[in-house]
C-alpha cells in the first residue's frame, strides 16, 4: 500500500511538471501567434502603401505623357482639343 501511495505521488508530481511545461508552451505559442499577426498586419500595411505609391506613379506617368502629347502637337501647330474624354487633333 505504501509503495502504491509513493507511486501515485510520483505520478502526481510528474503530471504537475508536465502541466507546467505544457502551460508554458501554450503561452509561448500564443505570444508567437500574436507576433505573427503583428507581422502580417505590418506587411499588409506596407503592401497597401506600396500599391498606393505605385498607382500614383502610374497616374503621374499618364499625366506626364498627356502633357507631352499636348505640347508636342501644339509645337507642331496642330489644334488639340478634348471632347468627352477623347483627344481630337485638327490638322491644319
Amino acid at each position: 500500500m505504501q509503495q502504491e501511495v509513493e507511486h501515485l505521488r510520483a505520478k502526481l508530481n510528474e503530471l504537475k511538471s508536465s502541466l507546467a511545461s505544457t502551460s508554458a508552451d501554450k503561452e509561448r505559442l500564443f505570444q508567437e501567434k500574436l507576433e505573427l499577426h503583428q507581422r502580417i498586419n505590418g506587411l499588409t500595411n506596407d503592401r497597401d502603401a506600396f500599391l498606393k505609391v505605385h498607382l500614383r506613379c502610374k497616374i503621374q506617368n499618364v499625366v506626364v505623357f498627356i502633357h507631352f502629347f499636348f505640347f508636342f502637337f501644339l509645337f507642331l501647330g496642330q489644334s488639340v482639343q478634348l471632347h468627352g474624354g477623347r483627344i481630337c487633333i485638327a490638322f491644319c
